[in-house]
């Protein structure tokens, strides 16, 4: 399935609040809480078809940086 927007972000806060937002567009989304879930789903072929993605700066074990490398 490929998404529309695709979150990393490890605050449930701003993922939750977000997702109330961007769903009222019916977009269709997918949201990691941990970025190294994330790594592996940008493996995936149906990953390049994502048109947004949202990354966290600071994480705890990578930063935003890291998961966009």
């Amino acid at each position: 399935m490929c998404f529309d927007v695709v979150i990393v972000d490890d605050m449930p806060e701003f993922t939750t609040n977000i997702r109330k937002v961007l769903e009222m567009d019916s977009l269709k989304l997918r949201v990691f809480s941990e970025p190294e879930a994330f790594l592996d789903y940008s493996k995936n072929k149906e990953f390049a078809t994502c048109k947004v993605v949202v990354v966290d700066y600071s994480m705890p074990n990578l930063s935003g940086y890291d998961v966009y490398e």
